[in-house]
């Protein structure tokens, strides 16, 4: 069971090639957990690599402090000096300042957005995203592949029946098992529930994430301020800017976007899945067997054989012979 978790969390694939999804599982994936994680890896460098905020003493003029009074009872209550003209203002000073207001929460409390949390949505999400594909791969994309090598193995057999010298010799090839299997899957649609719930799963979660980052105010774009005031230990009060807020409005789109796309494209192939479906979904290997209209896992199978179409060398050579009319003499 373990084997098959790390394997899960790997493409299924096999030497031959040959892999368990379609094309619109990889680019959901790819937009709804991988490029996720490169937007999150995005912002969490540029607050490791750069200062999250910049504070700047702005308002000298109307804030400078002189030398304390002296209250009545001869202490000094009141703030200090704390500096006389702009060049006070120095470097040690300003990354005090930077870290106190950060800190302090001036930060988070003035922006509201909170810049560290969306960091880790991104994470969360790309992680939650890839949970329908992880069980995927862990329950039934072995056995899809498994399926797919039976295919291609027939696949060879039929095209060895075209490389002997005289008929007699090699006899015709009926393909009497791929035909039994055919029927067999023709009857059930386990396959095609697991695919259907494992698109509303993806799907059903990329809604709960869209809603997340548009509604909750602590992740949304609205709430992502440039610039906030703060007050340093109430001695005087700095002018404070968030230099990689353009940067995440940036990822906060693109990652909405992404969402919207892959949310648009698995609606699409599972409205392709279930309503577009070939009444001879085999005929290109010499197989007319008439299947059911309805879904079932003979057409899923099918799907994937097609997905896998590039990686099987003997499907060229079958194409060409089914062109000619010379497989449905040999197999009929």
């Amino acid at each position: 069971m373990s084997l098959n978790f790390i394997s899960g969390l790997l493409h299924p694939t096999d030497p031959a090639r040959l892999h368990a999804e379609l094309w619109v599982d990889y680019a959901a994936k790819v937009m709804s957990c991988y490029l996720p994680i490169v937007l999150g890896t995005v912002v969490m460098a540029r607050d490791l690599f750069g200062s999250s905020i910049q504070c700047f003493y702005l308002n000298l003029a109307d804030t400078q402090l002189t030398r304390n009074a002296t209250s009545a009872n001869g202490t000094n209550d009141l703030p200090r000096m704390v500096f006389d003209n702009l060049g006070a203002y120095s470097r040690q000073l300003a990354e005090f300042v930077n870290v106190y207001c950060e800190t302090k929460e001036y930060f988070s409390g003035n922006s509201i957005f909170s810049y560290r949390l969306f960091a880790l949505l991104l994470g969360i999400q790309a992680a939650i995203l890839y949970i329908p594909t992880l069980v995927w791969n862990i329950t039934t994309a072995r056995k899809i592949i498994c399926n797919l090598r039976f295919i291609v193995h027939d696949m060879e057999m039929l095209y060895k029946c075209f490389r002997g010298e005289w008929r007699i010799e090699r006899g015709e090839y009926k393909q009497k098992e791929l035909r039994a299997i055919l029927e067999e899957w023709s009857e059930r649609n386990s396959l095609h529930k697991k695919y259907v719930f494992k698109q509303i799963a993806s799907m059903a979660i990329t809604i709960l994430f869209f809603l997340l980052f548009f509604y909750y105010e602590f992740v949304n774009i609205a709430q992502i301020y440039g610039e906030f005031p703060c007050d340093v230990n109430k001695k005087f009060t700095v002018d404070c800017t968030v230099p990689s807020a353009s940067i995440y409005r940036c990822v906060w789109g693109s990652n909405m976007a992404l969402l919207c796309l892959s949310f648009v494209i698995m609606l699409y192939n599972a409205f392709i899945q279930l309503c577009f479906i070939e009444d001879r979904p085999f005929k290109k290997l010499g197989i007319n067997l008439e299947h059911k209209i309805s879904p079932n896992d003979c057409h899923m199978m099918y799907a994937f054989f097609q997905a896998n179409v590039e990686a099987i060398d003997k499907f060229n050579y079958l194409k060409v012979l089914d062109k000619c009319g010379i497989l449905q003499e040999t197999t009929v």
